[in-house]
Protein backbone atom coordinates (compact mmCIF):
# COMPACT_ATOMS: atom_id res chain seq x y z
CA UNK A 1 0.00 0.00 0.00
CA UNK A 2 0.98 3.22 -1.11
CA UNK A 3 0.23 6.72 0.70
CA UNK A 4 0.12 10.49 -1.04
CA UNK A 5 0.16 13.40 0.65
CA UNK A 6 -2.80 15.56 -1.27
CA UNK A 7 -2.43 19.26 -1.34
CA UNK A 8 -6.25 19.94 -2.14
CA UNK A 9 -9.03 19.81 0.35
CA UNK A 10 -9.59 15.79 0.09
CA UNK A 11 -7.16 13.90 2.02
CA UNK A 12 -4.38 10.94 1.51
CA UNK A 13 -4.61 8.97 -1.43
CA UNK A 14 -4.00 5.25 -1.10
CA UNK A 15 -2.84 3.49 -3.98
CA UNK A 16 -2.61 -0.49 -4.67
CA UNK A 17 -0.23 -0.55 -7.91
CA UNK A 18 -0.16 -3.22 -10.38
CA UNK A 19 1.21 -6.23 -9.65
CA UNK A 20 2.85 -6.52 -13.10
CA UNK A 21 5.77 -4.40 -12.38
CA UNK A 22 7.65 -4.65 -16.09
CA UNK A 23 5.08 -3.41 -18.24
CA UNK A 24 3.28 0.10 -18.51
CA UNK A 25 0.33 0.46 -16.79
CA UNK A 26 -2.77 0.65 -18.54
CA UNK A 27 -5.69 2.19 -16.51
CA UNK A 28 -6.49 3.41 -13.66
CA UNK A 29 -9.63 2.33 -10.98
CA UNK A 30 -11.32 4.61 -8.61
CA UNK A 31 -12.16 3.12 -5.66
CA UNK A 32 -14.67 5.55 -3.28
CA UNK A 33 -15.00 4.78 0.31
CA UNK A 34 -18.73 5.47 1.66
CA UNK A 35 -19.55 7.51 4.55
CA UNK A 36 -17.67 5.48 7.39
CA UNK A 37 -14.81 7.15 6.28
CA UNK A 38 -11.17 5.95 4.99
CA UNK A 39 -10.18 2.35 5.36
CA UNK A 40 -11.70 0.67 1.95
CA UNK A 41 -8.89 -0.54 0.87
CA UNK A 42 -8.16 -2.69 4.44
CA UNK A 43 -11.80 -3.46 4.18
CA UNK A 44 -11.49 -5.14 0.61
CA UNK A 45 -8.18 -6.65 1.21
CA UNK A 46 -9.75 -8.37 4.60
CA UNK A 47 -12.77 -9.18 2.74
CA UNK A 48 -10.50 -10.82 -0.29
CA UNK A 49 -7.28 -12.23 2.18
CA UNK A 50 -5.31 -10.25 -0.85
CA UNK A 51 -4.86 -6.66 -2.58
CA UNK A 52 -7.47 -5.86 -5.10
CA UNK A 53 -5.27 -5.80 -7.72
CA UNK A 54 -4.86 -5.97 -11.40
CA UNK A 55 -2.08 -6.63 -14.01
CA UNK A 56 -1.31 -3.30 -15.51
CA UNK A 57 -4.17 -1.26 -13.78
CA UNK A 58 -3.55 0.89 -10.55
CA UNK A 59 -6.18 0.99 -7.96
CA UNK A 60 -6.91 4.55 -5.99
CA UNK A 61 -8.60 5.07 -3.07
CA UNK A 62 -9.11 8.85 -2.42
CA UNK A 63 -10.16 10.19 0.55
CA UNK A 64 -13.16 12.14 1.27
CA UNK A 65 -13.09 15.81 2.52
CA UNK A 66 -14.03 16.70 6.09
CA UNK A 67 -17.28 19.14 6.22
CA UNK A 68 -20.48 18.98 8.22
CA UNK A 69 -22.64 16.10 8.60
CA UNK A 70 -26.25 16.12 9.48
CA UNK A 71 -26.13 12.14 10.18
CA UNK A 72 -23.58 13.11 12.63
CA UNK A 73 -25.73 15.83 13.89
CA UNK A 74 -23.40 18.37 12.47
CA UNK A 75 -20.00 16.63 13.67
CA UNK A 76 -17.65 17.10 10.85
CA UNK A 77 -16.72 13.42 8.62
CA UNK A 78 -14.63 12.40 6.06
CA UNK A 79 -17.83 11.87 3.53
CA UNK A 80 -18.53 13.10 0.17
CA UNK A 81 -21.09 14.93 0.67
CA UNK A 82 -23.85 15.75 3.39
CA UNK A 83 -27.52 14.00 4.05
CA UNK A 84 -29.95 15.37 5.73
CA UNK A 85 -31.77 11.97 6.72
CA UNK A 86 -30.60 7.93 6.84
CA UNK A 87 -33.42 7.83 3.66
CA UNK A 88 -33.15 7.21 -0.34
CA UNK A 89 -36.03 9.26 -0.84
CA UNK A 90 -34.29 12.50 0.78
CA UNK A 91 -33.37 14.69 -2.18
CA UNK A 92 -29.47 15.07 -2.94
CA UNK A 93 -27.85 17.62 -1.69
CA UNK A 94 -26.43 19.22 -4.99
CA UNK A 95 -23.80 21.80 -3.56
CA UNK A 96 -21.65 19.29 -1.30
CA UNK A 97 -21.98 16.85 -4.54
CA UNK A 98 -20.88 19.12 -7.20
CA UNK A 99 -17.81 20.77 -4.71
CA UNK A 100 -16.33 16.88 -4.10
CA UNK A 101 -16.93 16.18 -7.62
CA UNK A 102 -14.73 18.94 -8.72
CA UNK A 103 -12.05 17.83 -6.13
CA UNK A 104 -12.27 14.58 -7.56
CA UNK A 105 -11.67 16.02 -11.07
CA UNK A 106 -9.21 17.94 -10.48
CA UNK A 107 -7.01 15.07 -8.37
CA UNK A 108 -8.14 12.33 -11.18
CA UNK A 109 -6.91 15.23 -13.86
CA UNK A 110 -3.58 15.46 -11.97
CA UNK A 111 -2.96 11.52 -11.76
CA UNK A 112 -3.57 10.82 -15.32
CA UNK A 113 -1.80 13.49 -17.08
CA UNK A 114 1.02 12.63 -14.91
CA UNK A 115 0.76 8.92 -15.94
CA UNK A 116 -0.12 9.68 -19.85
CA UNK A 117 -3.79 7.59 -19.31
CA UNK A 118 -6.54 9.29 -21.47
CA UNK A 119 -9.61 9.19 -19.17
CA UNK A 120 -11.18 6.16 -22.23
CA UNK A 121 -8.69 4.29 -19.88
CA UNK A 122 -10.41 5.07 -16.40
CA UNK A 123 -13.16 3.19 -14.04
CA UNK A 124 -14.75 5.10 -11.52
CA UNK A 125 -16.40 3.24 -8.55
CA UNK A 126 -17.23 3.15 -5.20
CA UNK A 127 -19.33 1.91 -1.99
CA UNK A 128 -22.34 3.06 -0.69
CA UNK A 129 -21.90 6.90 -0.28
CA UNK A 130 -19.09 6.33 -2.25
CA UNK A 131 -21.15 4.49 -5.37
CA UNK A 132 -23.15 7.59 -5.40
CA UNK A 133 -20.61 9.81 -5.78
CA UNK A 134 -18.98 7.24 -8.83
CA UNK A 135 -22.47 7.59 -10.29
CA UNK A 136 -21.93 11.31 -11.05
CA UNK A 137 -18.78 11.49 -11.69
CA UNK A 138 -19.33 8.75 -14.53
CA UNK A 139 -22.26 9.59 -15.64
CA UNK A 140 -22.94 13.60 -15.49
CA UNK A 141 -19.51 14.75 -15.93
CA UNK A 142 -17.31 12.45 -17.96
CA UNK A 143 -19.47 9.69 -19.74
CA UNK A 144 -16.41 9.08 -21.41
CA UNK A 145 -14.66 7.03 -18.66
CA UNK A 146 -14.30 3.44 -19.51
CA UNK A 147 -16.86 2.19 -16.99
CA UNK A 148 -18.37 2.56 -13.45
CA UNK A 149 -19.40 0.31 -10.59
CA UNK A 150 -21.35 0.95 -7.53
CA UNK A 151 -21.36 -1.79 -4.59
CA UNK A 152 -24.32 -1.23 -1.95
CA UNK A 153 -25.60 2.13 -3.42
CA UNK A 154 -28.43 4.71 -4.04
CA UNK A 155 -29.50 7.56 -5.85
CA UNK A 156 -32.98 9.52 -4.74
CA UNK A 157 -35.62 9.24 -7.06
CA UNK A 158 -34.95 13.11 -8.32
CA UNK A 159 -30.99 12.58 -8.74
CA UNK A 160 -29.19 14.86 -11.53
CA UNK A 161 -28.67 11.49 -13.01
CA UNK A 162 -31.82 10.66 -13.89
CA UNK A 163 -32.20 14.02 -15.70
CA UNK A 164 -29.27 13.45 -17.56
CA UNK A 165 -30.05 10.21 -18.82
CA UNK A 166 -32.78 11.19 -20.05
CA UNK A 167 -31.04 13.91 -22.10
CA UNK A 168 -28.75 11.29 -23.78
CA UNK A 169 -31.32 9.20 -24.39
CA UNK A 170 -33.38 11.93 -26.12
CA UNK A 171 -30.06 13.15 -27.85
CA UNK A 172 -29.55 9.64 -29.12
CA UNK A 173 -33.47 8.78 -30.62
CA UNK A 174 -33.07 12.34 -32.58
CA UNK A 175 -29.74 11.34 -33.84
CA UNK A 176 -30.97 8.03 -34.92
CA UNK A 177 -33.46 9.80 -36.49
CA UNK A 178 -31.93 12.36 -38.82
CA UNK A 179 -29.65 9.43 -40.05
CA UNK A 180 -30.06 7.74 -43.73
CA UNK A 181 -32.98 5.62 -43.94
CA UNK A 182 -30.19 3.04 -45.79
CA UNK A 183 -28.11 3.47 -42.46
CA UNK A 184 -27.85 -0.20 -40.29
CA UNK A 185 -30.16 0.53 -37.20
CA UNK A 186 -28.18 1.51 -34.05
CA UNK A 187 -30.50 0.57 -30.87
CA UNK A 188 -28.37 1.74 -27.85
CA UNK A 189 -29.33 1.18 -24.51
CA UNK A 190 -28.35 1.22 -21.17
CA UNK A 191 -27.75 -1.61 -19.11
CA UNK A 192 -27.04 -2.46 -15.10
CA UNK A 193 -27.10 -5.05 -12.81
CA UNK A 194 -28.01 -5.11 -9.70
CA UNK A 195 -28.28 -7.09 -6.43
CA UNK A 196 -30.37 -5.59 -3.23
CA UNK A 197 -27.31 -6.88 -0.26
CA UNK A 198 -26.82 -5.30 3.32
CA UNK A 199 -24.31 -3.45 3.70
CA UNK A 200 -22.96 -6.14 5.99
CA UNK A 201 -23.70 -8.61 3.65
CA UNK A 202 -21.87 -8.42 0.46
CA UNK A 203 -19.77 -11.57 0.14
CA UNK A 204 -16.50 -12.15 -1.02
CA UNK A 205 -17.28 -12.88 -4.49
CA UNK A 206 -18.91 -9.36 -5.17
CA UNK A 207 -14.93 -7.30 -5.70
CA UNK A 208 -14.03 -10.31 -7.68
CA UNK A 209 -17.47 -10.14 -10.13
CA UNK A 210 -16.48 -6.50 -10.15
CA UNK A 211 -12.62 -7.04 -11.19
CA UNK A 212 -14.07 -9.25 -13.71
CA UNK A 213 -16.40 -6.24 -15.44
CA UNK A 214 -13.32 -3.46 -14.83
CA UNK A 215 -10.70 -6.33 -16.96
CA UNK A 216 -13.48 -6.57 -19.89
CA UNK A 217 -13.38 -2.46 -19.92
CA UNK A 218 -9.65 -2.80 -21.28
CA UNK A 219 -9.96 -6.24 -23.32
Amino acid sequence: MKLLKQTSRLGKLALTPPYNRNKPMNGLVWFLHGDSGPGLQSWVHDLLHRDFSFYNLQVSYPTAPLIPYELLNGQVACVWYNRLKLSPEIPEDVRSIESSARSLETLIKEQTERKGIPLSKVVLGGFSQGGSMALHLAYRLHPEVAGCFALSSFLPPDSQIYDTLETTRERMMAREKSSSATSPKNDASLESQSQMLPQNEIPSTVPDLVAGRINSCYN
